[in-house]
């Protein structure tokens, strides 16, 4: 998961030290021994508890990100969206190329087929 701010929804801590202003990315990396770690501090976020992630996150300017999946997540959407065009390949893979340049970010994704 990449990152320009610490939080993700509400008191969801996912890169607590990161800073959107300062031209990096947040990358989080939750391997398969990782995955009891984020469990528990999931666990704990439902109850009065402000507990603290203990998978580090590192610092980066440029990621490259692809999946095998019908949908990649965008904030708070599919993509490619699943009511678009019908003639669009969902089965294909993704690849996303995130760069910070600066202060911002830009985002390339490839063209797919079918779509306008």
């Amino acid at each position: 998961m990449l990152l320009n701010t610490g939080y993700v929804g509400p008191r969801l801590a996912l890169a607590p030290e990161a800073d959107a202003g300062d031209g990096q990315l947040d990358l989080l990396l939750v391997r398969e021994s990782d995955r009891q770690a984020l469990g528990a501090y999931l666990e704990a976020l439902a109850g009065d508890d402000e507990p603290t992630l203990s998978i580090p996150t590192r610092r980066v300017t440029r990621a490259r990100l692809g999946w095998e999946a019908a949908h990649g997540h965008v904030d708070d959407h599919l993509w490619p969206d699943p009511a678009g065009p019908a003639d669009v390949d969902r089965t294909a893979a993704g690849i996303a190329e995130i760069d910070a340049a600066g202060s911002s970010v830009r985002i390339l994704v490839p063209r797919i087929a079918g779509a306008a």
